[in-house]
């Protein structure tokens, strides 16, 4: 087993507007943390394993995104950042895409371009929050309200050593959907390509943040 690197550094959150660009959107993650689904082979493997995981089917979801990162802190601790706020401060990008609560309900959040309220980008309701088994614990959520129609997910659950993961645990962040609702539409390949382009780099780098967040939280 590597040795295992300790960072202790929580991430700074970026300065407004362009810190965003730069931190979330032109900065090449730490680590690379997409998930190849290059076959159909590859797609409905990974999609039994997430209606194993999640209990939900993606099989009528024509975007399937899968990221992972291996996290040196436990399974609980990952979930109490999480669940704190702080990562959506320190690990989002809040001024390209403003992630807020509804002050109405607990379960309901959404997604403003620019923080603008007039301009969403989506909706989530989360619908399950639950220990899945095994020392693993998972968010699920259903996305409506506009681009994506379909759901986003997060998963945490303790590294395995005969899989070659050499971190506490691993996580990770599931997105699949359909543009607008439509599975198949002449625009949606394009769209695909140049929303995948920008996602990965964006995801990569929140949790590349996250890690270094959890992680400087153990101490």
């Amino acid at each position: 087993m590597s040795e295992r690197v300790v960072l202790l550094e929580p991430p700074v959150p970026s300065r407004g507007l362009l810190g965003d660009v730069s931190q979330f959107l032109l900065r090449r993650p730490e680590d690379a943390t997409h998930v190849e689904i290059g076959d159909p082979a590859a797609r409905e493997h990974y999609g039994l394993r997430i209606a194993h995981h999640l209990g939900t089917p993606v099989d009528d979801y024509e975007v399937l995104n899968i990221h992972r990162i291996g996290i040196d802190a436990p399974v609980d601790r990952i979930f109490e950042v999480i669940r704190s706020g702080a990562a959506a401060t320190a690990c989002w990008p809040n001024r390209l895409a403003r992630l807020q609560r509804d002050a109405d309900s607990a379960t309901n959040a959404r997604v403003n371009v620019l923080g603008l309220p007039f301009w969403s980008l989506f909706r989530l309701t989360e619908v399950e929050l639950d220990d899945v088994g095994d020392g693993a614990r998972k968010i699920l959520f259903r996305c409506h309200g506009g681009y994506p129609i379909g759901i986003f997910a997060m998963l945490a659950r303790p590294s395995y050593s005969e899989l070659g993961e050499h971190r506490t645990s691993q996580f990770f962040f599931v997105v699949s959907f359909n543009f607008y609702g439509r599975p198949r539409w002449w625009g949606a390949r394009v769209l695909h390509g140049m929303w995948e382009s920008v996602h990965n780099r964006a995801t990569g780098n929140i949790l590349n943040r996250l890690r270094r967040l959890c992680e400087a939280a153990r101490t």
